[in-house]
């Protein structure tokens, strides 16, 4: 039976445009290539004075979901997002210099209408493309370099244009300052889907094993947009007079407004439910959702739907369903639901349709989706047969789905023709299996086909093992033909084998490229060979291109003692679009000065670059440090469900101050039962825990294991333990190990200086005149009392009323009690009149605070 055609006009009855096509330029072309013909560019492209100005552009043709129409208008009247101001601020600044923008969010996040808006507002005048596929990419690049002038280029769906071919690590160092601007967006799946496949991390924190996508993600700061709206979105939506936006205000609490706008959960519903009723028309869209999972998405024949929709008819149950035809099906499909959009999309390739992204998105998150049928992953792998790159992106989704089978046939016969990428992604999937030596062999052939990153990947894995000299052997084999990448990593092993000055020239060789690794660990290198001076200029050079090497001097600084010229330097690289990292560390710089409101600042500037995961546990802190533990726990809360021990902890803390030890508990023992590095520490802060909360034999082991296996967090406590139970032998030892790792806590201090009083006074009393000078008065209680018992009257009334200054009104009941055991009872009533005007103003104070917080 022929497959029936669809009506494009009928489609469109009434409305000017395709739905995210348009009716002019159509410039989002599909994900898929089913030939290995280069596809022609449009002939306006290679004449930059023919660009179209960014505020020509229709938004549908740029890649923003319809909505209902209304008022005669397919888009909703535009909502402040959070994220617009760092939109605003990275184009801006990229106008000057150039620059590249991905803005990374759920399917119907609003994502791309933020980055259409911010052009509109931002940009309007520039020259701007939007190429559909790589070919009219390259050539897009290409004229835009050589006119040197301003302008912009879209890429919307960005995972299309991510490789060597496109935008790659390369790509992105020859915009840097040039007039070129990109803005992308990317989809949260494609995003994880691209990063999750980490390298592993060597000890200087480099990271290797990564495909290029993923080293070229690595390298940028997404803006990251939130599916569900926060109460400010929703807020400044309530001003809106747009009755769309009004009504998906209702349902805000479940869904994203954008998302409800764009009628996603509807049709995730609809198709839910229509198995019944339309059970063709259910089975070809389920069809289309499942080639996406398969790794075909974008542009997908109807001829491969067809084929393959018949396995999901069979399955609920074939004709018995009296289905309907196959042109009513496909009628059903793309039928325009509540005035916004359709299961299947019309496509500009013929004979072609685009599944809704949210249907594939939604399909890919869900923890019950059943299993991609066989018969589907069959004709899928025909139907790309001759197209390699497709091919590669079936068998990495079937190797994501669970399918490593499927995955290995695939690339073993495309390995077979002779290619070196599947070669090197077969590789990588012996290597997740642990098939070490089959994965070498392929790497190898990868190696000698001339992909130099598989090179560097086999160095890396015999390095892994000790094995130098292969190691060595494999860098040199790529960085003798120009692999930054392999040049980094040689210069770090010759590095760690002591050859110094060799490890000098292939960092200064990986540098010129631009290779932040190897300009930030070469300065490392001289500034331990004594050449500080020139590491510190080697910086500044690089400091002027890169914002990492910004970060890198400030951090030099702030450890020469230098801290104003640190935070002179962080201050600069933070406001550059990749400065997060420099603003989080002038949030650390804060943390230790103890202003946490510049701390929070900075920090919260970090986490709007798009780095959440990394620094939200840092704002946490911040905010238990402020005494606000509903806002740090609003923070911390979702990182700790995803089991990060670090948030966990501050998430038990947050509970703590607010004395609801049975949440704090848990999320101890959660943070203690976690494998990895920082699990020692867990145990250690879950036995200081339960130790201070009626558990003491179990505190007790717990600190125990917890030091037996390395941490150090674990020692603070098992000292006080220690000295709380009389093991005074014990507690100095455990003190003093503290003080040697350069913990100058003055309760550390104070402890320990008494100990040592019976042992050795003067450094006793030296601890103890340390703690009392930085504010701990139980210090002055102390060492008052041992010059009151030595018979040192005038220094224990010094030291007493010093302590009392501090505000330790304990101190001034000793002194009173000192004076009138040496016959001076006026001088002590004196004192014990001012401890009780102390104690009078203590109560006011907290009075007065807990009206505050109350109101």
């Amino acid at each position: 039976m022929p497959n029936p055609k669809i009506d494009l006009g009928a489609h469109t009855s009434g409305h000017s445009t395709l739905y995210q096509q348009g009716t002019g330029l159509q410039i989002n072309g599909g994900h898929n290539t089913f030939s290995n013909d280069s596809s022609a560019s449009l002939p306006w492209i290679a004449e930059f004075d023919k660009w179209i100005k960014a505020s020509d552009y229709d938004a549908l043709e740029l890649g923003v979901h319809r909505s209902a129409v209304d008022n005669g208008s397919p888009l909703t009247s535009y909502v402040e997002r959070d994220v617009d101001r760092s939109v605003t601020g990275r184009l801006t600044a990229a106008a000057d210099r150039g620059g590249f923008i991905l803005i990374v969010g759920d399917s119907t996040a609003g994502k791309t209408r933020i980055a259409y808006e911010a052009v509109q507002r931002h940009a309007p005048n520039l020259p701007m493309a939007a190429p559909g596929n790589i070919k009219e990419f390259q050539d897009t690049l290409l004229v835009a370099l050589l006119a040197n002038s301003p302008c912009l280029i879209w890429l919307d769906d960005a995972e299309r244009f991510l490789g060597p071919e496109g935008v790659s690590p390369s790509f992105l160092a020859r915009i840097r300052h040039s007039s070129i601007t990109c803005i992308a967006t990317l989809r949260s799946e494609e995003y994880r889907q691209i990063t999750s496949r980490s390298g592993e991390h060597s000890d200087d924190g480099h990271q290797h094993g990564l495909t290029d996508a993923q080293r070229t993600l690595r390298l940028l700061e997404p803006i990251i947009v939130e599916r569900r709206w926060s109460r400010g979105e929703i807020e400044r939506a309530r001003n809106s007079n747009d009755a769309r936006i009004n009504a998906a205000l209702e349902y805000s609490s479940t869904y994203g407004v954008a998302e409800y706008v764009a009628a996603g959960p509807r049709l995730m519903e609809e198709l839910r439910i229509s198995a019944g009723s339309n059970p063709r028309g259910t089975a070809l869209v389920t069809a289309g959702i499942d080639v996406g999972r398969c790794g075909i998405t974008g542009d997908v024949p109807t001829s491969l739907l067809f084929e393959c929709h018949e396995f999901y008819l069979a399955r609920e149950g074939g004709e018995l369903l009296r289905p309907e035809s196959r042109a009513e099906a496909l009628t059903w499909a793309t039928r325009r639901r509540y005035g916004v959009t359709s299961m299947l999309l019309p496509s500009a390739v013929p004979d072609s349709v685009r599944v809704f992204d949210y249907l594939l998105d939604e399909s890919l998150r869900a923890a019950d989706a059943k299993p991609v049928l066989d018969e589907t992953w069959e004709s899928t792998i025909r139907h790309v047969a001759d197209a390699e790159a497709a091919l590669l992106r079936v068998a990495r989704s079937a190797y994501r789905e669970g399918r490593a089978d499927i995955a290995e046939k695939i690339l073993t016969d495309a390995a077979a023709k002779g290619s070196p990428e599947p070669a090197d992604d077969l590789a990588r999937l012996y290597f997740a299996e642990e098939r070490l030596s089959e994965a070498r062999d392929w790497l190898e052939i990868a190696a000698n086909r001339g992909r130099l990153e598989s090179a560097v990947r086999l160095g890396v894995s015999y390095e892994e093992e000790d094995d130098q000299a292969s190691a060595e052997a494999w860098f040199m084999f790529a960085a003798d033909r120009g692999n930054d990448h392999a040049m980094f990593h040689l210069a770090q092993l010759l590095r760690a084998i002591g050859d110094v000055d060799e490890a000098e020239v292939w960092y200064r060789k990986a540098a010129t490229t631009e290779q932040i690794g190897a300009v930030v660990n070469m300065a490392q290198m001289i500034s331990e060979l004594g050449r500080s001076e020139e590491a510190e200029q080697w910086l500044r050079e690089h400091a002027e291109r890169s914002t990492h090497a910004k970060n890198s001097l400030g951090l030099m600084l702030q450890g020469d003692g230098r801290t104003e010229e640190a935070v002179k330097v962080w201050s600069e690289a933070a406001r550059e679009d990749d400065g997060a990292d420099a603003a989080a560390n002038l949030g650390n710089h804060y943390i230790s000065r103890g202003d946490f409101k510049l701390a929070e600042k900075w920090t919260r500037r970090a986490i709007a670059s798009g780095k959440l995961s990394r620094y939200a546990s840092q704002l946490g802190y911040v905010l238990l440090r402020l005494k606000r533990p509903a806002e740090a726990r609003a923070v911390l809360l979702p990182l700790a469900e995803d089991q990060d021990p670090e948030a966990a902890q501050l998430l038990a803390a947050t509970y703590m101050e607010s004395r609801e030890r049975r949440s704090a508990e848990k999320w101890y023992r959660a943070a203690a039962e976690w494998t990895g590095p920082a699990q020692a520490d867990a145990k250690a802060n879950l036995g200081s825990f339960l130790f201070h909360n009626a558990k003491k034999s179990e505190g007790r082991a717990l600190l125990e294991e917890a030091s037996q296996l390395g941490s150090e967090t674990a020692v603070y406590p098992l000292a006080f333990i220690a000295n709380e139970e009389g093991r005074t032998e014990l507690a100095i030892t455990l003190f003093r190990r503290l003080m040697a790792q350069g913990n100058d806590d003055p309760d550390v201090l104070c402890e320990l200086g008494t100990l040592l009083l019976d042992i050795s006074a003067d450094e006793g009393k030296a601890l103890l005149t340390q703690s009392l000078e930085t504010g701990h008065g139980h210090a002055g209680c102390n060492l008052g009392r041992f010059y009151w018992r030595t018979d040192q009257h005038a220094k224990a009334e010094s030291i007493f009323a010093l302590a009392f200054e501090k505000g330790h009104y304990h101190a001034g009941e000793t002194l009173d009690s000192m004076l009138v055991s040496i016959g001076r009872p006026a001088d002590g009533a004196q004192w014990r009149l001012k401890v009780a005007q102390m104690r009078r103003s203590s109560k006011r104070s907290k009075r007065r605070s807990k009206r505050k917080k109350n109101s």
